[in-house]
């Protein structure tokens, strides 16, 4: 029985990236992907950490987006350590800033919409 996922993607990101990543979100959407962003999923009165546990295990992927901001964010580092041994890891670097480990990783300028 293959897996049932709520959302295609969970995009996590440093709020500081909030415009390039809303972009990235709505481009998605418009492809007819099922996209986790905070600001469309999270609702006042939310519990964040358990909310976000709970969206991530319902995620097919996780989009971690990159940037010089990433390293000093707090919920980028919650996030990317709740599905640290989940599979696949989706990276996307807004500056060119990080070096890849695994090709999973993808620049802006490499995105195709």
């Amino acid at each position: 029985m293959a897996e049932q996922f709520k959302y295609d993607a969970f995009i996590s990101h440093s709020a500081k990236d909030k415009p390039a990543v809303r972009e990235l979100a709505e481009r998605l959407r418009n492809d007819s992907l099922r996209v986790w962003l905070d600001d469309w999923e999270i609702k006042p009165g939310d519990s964040i950490p358990p909310k976000i546990e709970e969206e991530l295990l319902q995620s097919r992927t996780l989009v971690l987006v990159m940037s010089a901001h990433t390293s000093a964010s707090e919920w980028v580092t919650f996030e990317r350590h709740a599905v640290l041994f989940r599979d696949p890891t989706s990276c996307m670097s807004l500056d060119g800033c990080h070096q890849a480990r695994r090709r999973n990783y993808v620049a802006k300028d490499e995105l195709i919409f």
